[in-house]
């Protein structure tokens, strides 16, 4: 949707939606590296800990803490981008259309499948992430995706 943005807005003519366009591109790709080194180095410095399958070596696949980081920062980011035209559409810089409607409800369809995600792998299962076993069996479940 950033991508979008840059190329949908008349930036020259706008400079504070540039600015704030600025903005909300920096929190993403800080959000998006906080996810990513939380990811790799939750274990700590030596990566090929978290592949291990005994069940009581440390992995980043099933741990609560970067499983509810990388959930929150996606939330945000999400509630981050879409403030954008949302607020655009109040205040009648962007006009109203099929396509505009269409766009931002497509994109929303992102947040709300997160958001139920969440829910039934935090209150129906319990685990984080349903994708190996401890017998090294891999599987995936529909909640997944």
């Amino acid at each position: 949707m950033l991508a979008f943005y840059w190329t949908f807005f008349d930036l020259n003519r706008h400079r504070t939606v540039r600015k704030v366009l600025l903005l909300m591109t920096a929190f993403v790709v800080a959000c998006y590296l906080t996810s990513l080194f939380d990811d790799t180095f939750f274990c700590g410095k030596d990566v090929s800990v978290q592949w291990s399958l005994e069940k009581s070596a440390c992995s980043v696949f099933y741990a609560q803490e970067p499983f509810i980081l990388n959930f929150t920062l996606g939330l945000t980011c999400y509630l981050v981008i879409y403030m954008l035209p949302t607020t655009l559409l109040i205040q009648g810089i962007l006009e109203t259309s099929t396509a505009v409607v269409s766009t931002l409800a497509a994109g929303a369809l992102p947040m709300a499948t997160g958001i139920v995600r969440f829910i039934c792998l935090k209150v129906g299962t319990g685990q984080e992430n349903l994708v190996c076993t401890s017998g090294g069996h891999y599987y995936t479940t529909a909640l997944a995706y």
